[in-house]
């Protein structure tokens, strides 16, 4: 199924799925397809549809009486972040009216920083909106230098918490903690110390608040808020960028502040490889018992998931998974507990599963790496194999329908404490560079049970054709060899100039996949150096040439 560019997965309350896009609409998800149809449609309402449109939505909690929704856009002709309620057709159930607007609440971005996207009811009743602290955040620079996460007065790098079911557009709950009078603090502002909180959740059993923020150049973090913990509650930024000291000024002991239950190294502390911490949802589903009480969240920038299980308010485990997927968006939560997650540019909806079904065997690892010639080579080890006939090597480019690369035999009626396997085949399909594809085994058993393995994921790049040197060179007699090796069929295109500039000599080469020597005859040049192009498919390689 496709969305373009997805930003938010949403429940009513009952089977539908909901998922927002950055073009202005929302679409629902029924039935193993997408309808065709959209839910709401404000494309004529945002400032662009790109990367300006909607970037979240929630359903009141009575929804499915009053028919609200609530739904966070960006507007044209200003920076302002809006923050309307819409209405559902009453006629219709799977369309809202989007002449049914009353607007709510709108933060004004003035030059276009960290806005935040997310809001969430929490088990009071109550809309919490998260906002980011408004600085443009360019790699290299001074995060919020203005202070705003920090400075109460300023609306930017907060929670705020409003009662939407009582007065319009809104009252402020009796027990928000700045309600003092004059103090030019905003009543609704709830917590602070925040940069760019793009998705959070609250746990929908506990009602513990689990945030994705996202760091400067130096730490992502996951930040966790037990329910009903008392007090100011400050999540550091940008006195702290995870938990460590980021600037001095106005700040206070560390103690003072809510410092994240996980960081990780971002782009300065990791060989300058991007990073983006994405929140998830703890898994109160019913299909995977495994899964439950375990929080899942992802990396937008590096595709990494991880699953996180507390005991009490400390970590017991914090599990790096094997799964790959390009630009993870967002998190989202189905009726039932179910997990779904989105992806940006390849706008591709995923449920969450469990894939620890016990095998046969010990499979003590499965990789995949992407060698010359476009081969594709996958290994992998097992132990305490009994019974075991084949492995099965599957292949898929959306984790959904997989097929058949190959078979290869069990090793296990050899004896051995470890088995160790290969399979390498000819990625030729063009269609399939610079995606990822993903593998799985299928492994059977000699009485004809079948399991399959976790899925790795691979991404497939181009490779270029490996060039060698002239040989013999210089040249005595105008004959010279040189070796190139393809990944695919294709030509080589010789051109050959004077030490002048001037263009004196053109061949073709047919070349297969593979290795390809080639023997040039150069005889009839004159004894001089002479460079050499060679285009293979609009790569282009210089090299000089000495006749004798």
């Amino acid at each position: 199924m496709g969305f373009y560019h997805p930003t938010d997965i949403e429940t009513a309350g009952d089977s539908r799925i909901f998922v927002s896009q950055m073009n202005g609409k929302i679409m629902i998800f029924e039935n193993g397809s997408v309808n065709p149809v959209p839910f709401l449609d404000i494309s004529a309402k945002i400032k662009g549809q790109e990367f300006q449109g909607i970037f979240g939505f929630v359903f009141h909690p009575n929804y499915a009486v009053n028919g609200y929704l609530y739904v966070h856009y960006l507007i044209p002709g200003n920076e302002f972040s809006r923050y309307s309620r819409f209405t559902r057709n009453p006629n219709f159930p799977n369309v809202a009216d989007s002449n049914s607007e009353q607007i709510i609440y709108e933060v004004p971005y003035p030059i276009n920083g960290h806005r935040s996207g997310d809001m969430n009811f929490g088990p009071d009743g109550f809309l919490y909106i998260t906002t980011g602290d408004g600085a443009p955040g360019a790699r290299g620079s001074i995060g919020d230098v203005d202070g705003n996460a920090q400075n109460l007065q300023s609306l930017f790098g907060k929670i705020l918490r409003i009662d939407v079911n009582n007065g319009l557009p809104f009252t402020i709950p009796a027990d928000n903690p700045f309600q003092a009078i004059n103090d030019n603090v905003p009543d609704e502002i709830w917590a602070s110390g925040l940069r760019n909180p793009w998705r959070w959740s609250f746990d929908k059993q506990t009602g513990d608040i689990w945030l994705g923020d996202n760091g400067q150049d130096g730490w992502e973090e996951i930040d966790f808020l037990p329910n009903g913990l008392a007090g100011e509650k400050n999540f550091g930024w940008r006195c702290f960028e995870g938990a460590h000291n980021y600037v001095s000024t106005n700040c206070s002991a560390q103690s003072n502040y809510i410092m994240p239950i996980v960081e990780y190294a971002g782009y300065d502390n990791n060989n300058q490889v991007g990073a983006s911490a994405l929140g998830g949802y703890v898994y109160r589903g019913s299909q995977f018992n495994n899964l439950k009480g375990w929080y899942i969240y992802a990396d937008y920038a590096q595709w990494k998931f991880w699953t996180l299980k507390m005991n009490g308010n400390q970590i017991e485990q914090n599990i790096l998974q094997n799964i790959t997927l390009a630009n993870p968006v967002t998190f989202g939560q189905d009726n039932l507990g179910e997990i779904y997650v989105a992806n940006f540019f390849e706008g591709k909806l995923f449920k969450i599963v469990d894939s620890s079904i016990p095998l046969p065997l010990n499979l003590i690892s499965f990789s995949a790496n992407q060698l010359i010639y476009n081969t594709i080579h996958l290994k992998w080890e097992t132990t305490n194999e009994s019974n075991i006939e084949t492995f099965e090597i599957q292949k898929s480019i959306d984790t959904k329908s997989f097929e058949s690369l190959g078979k290869v035999q069990s090793n296990s009626s050899f004896g051995k404490k470890v088995n160790f396997y290969d399979f390498s085949y000819k990625q030729l399909n063009i269609n399939e560079l610079y995606k990822i594809l993903y593998f799985r085994l299928k492994i059977t058993e000699t009485n004809s049970n079948s399991y399959y393995s976790k899925i790795i994921g691979l991404n497939i790049e181009r490779q270029f054709a490996k060039i060698g040197e002239f040989n013999p060179n210089p040249s005595e007699n105008g004959i010279v060899n040189i070796e190139i090796n393809s990944w695919k069929s294709t030509k080589a295109n010789f051109k050959f100039y004077s030490n002048t500039g001037k263009l004196i000599h053109t061949e073709n080469k047919k070349m297969n996949s593979g290795s390809n020597l080639f023997e040039l005859e150069l005889s009839k040049f004159e004894p001089s150096i002479y460079l050499v192009e060679i285009d293979i498919d609009g790569e282009k390689t210089y090299k000089k040439i000495l006749i004798k």
